[in-house]
């Protein structure tokens, strides 16, 4: 039988939570309905957030995706069919209207952001704004539900669309985060509690052990 994944509120009482190893070998139960709740998935380094809970929210969503990757340790697991659309930082940055533009048709995108540069930290930063620019031009305009996944989206910095996308019907944002408090090094606290009611928090390390669906 799988597990349901806890939403943060709901285990506020004192719960007998599973360890991190207890929770990786867990047979998790995960749906396109949760990318509907900007889920932001916390817990700390290797306790199952990307692999238990991000990576196969990208692959059950149906619509408009982008895998944000910014280490290359998933890649050969997110990248495994014909029909994700790859893009990379190489000497330059991709165009951030054709991954905008397929994202719109209802595609599946997955753009490696590997930094091994302040150059390439700087062109990293540049692309998401734009991308989220794009979209937030299109709010209300969106005919197809569009998911973006990203490890640690505090770590690319400030998204200055971030709220504005969060806030349109048909856009959503999943990323993962080891504490709450990391998105206040990016936005104003009026900003983190506007972000606050469009996301859903999860923590891995905080899931019941006994509770089944």
């Amino acid at each position: 039988m799988k597990i349901k994944l806890y939403k943060e509120q709901e285990v506020k009482e004192i719960y007998d939570f599973k360890g991190i190893k207890e929770f990786l070998r867990t047979d998790l139960e995960i749906t396109r309905d949760l990318g509907f709740e900007n889920p932001f998935i916390k817990g700390c380094l290797r306790s199952g957030k990307t692999s238990k809970v991000l990576i196969p929210l990208y692959k059950v969503w149906e619509g408009g995706k982008l895998y944000i990757n910014i280490e290359r340790r998933y890649e050969d697991v997110i990248v495994d069919r014909d029909d994700i659309h790859v893009f990379g930082l190489h000497e330059d940055k991709p165009n951030f209207s054709d991954i905008t533009s397929l994202l719109l048709t209802g595609k599946s995108v997955y753009l490696s952001l590997s930094a091994e540069s302040a150059q390439k930290m700087k062109l990293a930063y540049e692309l998401l704004n734009d991308i989220f620019a794009d979209l937030h031009s299109k709010v209300g305009k969106v005919d197809v539900p569009i998911l973006i996944c990203c490890d640690e989206l505090h770590h690319l910095g400030r998204i200055e669309n971030l709220v504005t996308v969060l806030e349109d019907n048909n856009l959503y944002v999943a990323s993962t985060v080891q504490y709450t408090r990391q998105l206040e090094s990016n936005y104003t606290s009026e900003e983190v509690q506007k972000i606050k009611k469009f996301i859903t928090m999860y923590d891995v390390e905080k899931q019941p052990k006994n509770h089944l669906q």
